[in-house]
């Protein structure tokens, strides 16, 4: 199972990612903070060892740990920058994220997020054998039949071959 984590300092507000132009016509562009911090986004990138032929594929499940300095900072605010900053790294497209489990602690330190980046199916594939291991001491173990009342270690009660699953 791939797992992507990395640690990087905290996105610029959403308010301050697009500005439009002054000349006509009118357009939309990215201010120097949205650039500045993509720039940074790829140098950490790099610095993890990270190459964009790399990048996962498929639907993801991705948690983003947000560390703000101060309750200012809702947590969507920053959220569009940061996945535009790790597409090509970390995903192919932000449109792969189809889970997404946000968290907000406030901290004295600077302010950082974590990103944690996984496939769907790995997860799951994971959680399911943790599950069968959590479950399987209980059908395997002695149980008492609520057939008869004897005790017995098999799937079914050899008493009275009654089958309690």
């Amino acid at each position: 199972m791939i797992v992507k984590r990395i640690w990087l300092p905290y996105p610029p507000s959403a308010n301050a990612i697009r500005t439009v132009t002054r000349s006509k016509p009118h357009r939309i562009v990215s201010t120097q903070a949205a650039r500045d911090y993509k720039a940074t986004v790829s140098a950490h990138c790099l610095s993890e060892g990270w190459r964009r032929q790399g990048a996962l594929t498929g639907d993801l499940l991705v948690t983003v740990e947000h560390y703000p300095r101060d309750k200012r900072r809702d947590i969507p605010n920053g959220g569009k920058i940061l996945f535009d900053a790790l597409s090509g790294w970390a995903w192919v497209d932000d449109k792969q994220i189809k889970s997404l489990v946000e968290q907000h602690v406030r901290t004295e330190r600077t302010p950082y997020v974590v990103v944690t980046a996984r496939r769907i199916e790995d997860f799951i594939g994971e959680w399911t054998v943790k599950m069968a291991a959590r479950s399987a001491p209980r059908i395997r173990g002695i149980q008492a039949c609520p057939k008869c009342g004897a005790h017995f270690d098999e799937l079914t009660c050899a008493a009275c071959q009654f089958c309690p699953a």
